[in-house]
């Protein structure tokens, strides 16, 4: 391998991973607006008539975004690293 090769692919690798935390980033920014939303709907006066599905659609969105947008933000590309499994675990047999 080059010198040349091996600086492309580390550009390549800190690309990928600045481009995965951003993400998450975004991701966190978009839980921020839908709990925004979900609390001005459900405190809003007068009080609006939200039907169940706004509120349900609105707390997955916040859940969603949250965890994934954590996990993107503090792992990074870690999370999609391979992780080497024992062909048989010796309590459950599997």
């Amino acid at each position: 391998m080059t010198a040349i090769s091996r600086a492309t692919k580390e550009r390549q690798f800190l690309a990928r991973a600045i481009a995965i935390r951003v993400g998450g980033a975004a991701l966190l920014g978009l839980c921020a607006f839908a709990a925004r939303a979900l609390r001005r709907l459900a405190n809003q006066l007068p009080p609006h008539g939200g039907a169940a599905f706004e509120l349900l659609l609105l707390g997955v969105a916040t859940f969603l975004s949250f965890t994934c947008g954590l996990a993107l933000l503090l792992e990074g590309s870690g999370l999609f690293e391979f992780v080497p499994v024992p062909q048989r675990n010796r309590f459950t047999g599997f």
